[in-house]
């Protein structure tokens, strides 16, 4: 989980809470003079929060703001070894175009790798 960075939301960074519920609007509301300045949209219903994206000041909740996963994607090639067992060729690769155009002789395939960070 990554942790919530303000500055990064106010420029438009997707943010969800830790339940994973997706924040569809956020606004830095500092001119109301509350600790809680911050008005967050989630399924179009308006919550305030503070600005280090809790919830409550009670510690941890499924609601507290965190910086929403990034998914990856990659391709890498995989070869068969002299021993008979397959590896990947150590590069990841952008594009399954990409891959191909570096593949070598021997090349098995290139698999689609995904992961969120």
């Amino acid at each position: 989980m990554k942790q919530f960075d303000l500055q990064a939301a106010l420029n438009g960074a997707p943010v969800v809470t830790r339940n994973g519920e997706k924040v569809s609007q956020l606004f830095h509301a500092t001119a109301l003079g509350m600790e809680e300045n911050l008005l967050v949209i989630i399924n179009g219903r308006g919550y305030f929060y503070y600005e280090s994206g809790r919830y409550s000041n009670h510690g941890e909740s499924p609601l507290d703001l965190i910086m929403a996963p990034t998914k990856r994607v990659f391709y890498q090639n995989i070869y068969r070894s002299f021993t008979g067992a397959y590896c990947g060729s150590g590069a990841l690769f952008m594009s399954e175009a990409e891959a191909h155009a570096y593949d070598r002789d021997g090349r098995v395939a290139a698999v689609k790798i995904e992961f969120e960070d």
